[in-house]
């Protein structure tokens, strides 16, 4: 049980870290304007 909760710690900040370097632009475009 612990060992999921682990993955499913990683698999949350992976999924982060892809939405974030999955669509940068569409995120920094209107900070930037």
């Amino acid at each position: 049980m612990r060992d999921v909760s682990l993955i499913q710690k990683e698999l949350s900040e992976l999924t982060g870290m892809k939405s974030r370097f999955g669509s940068p632009e569409e995120e920094v475009d209107p900070r930037v304007q």
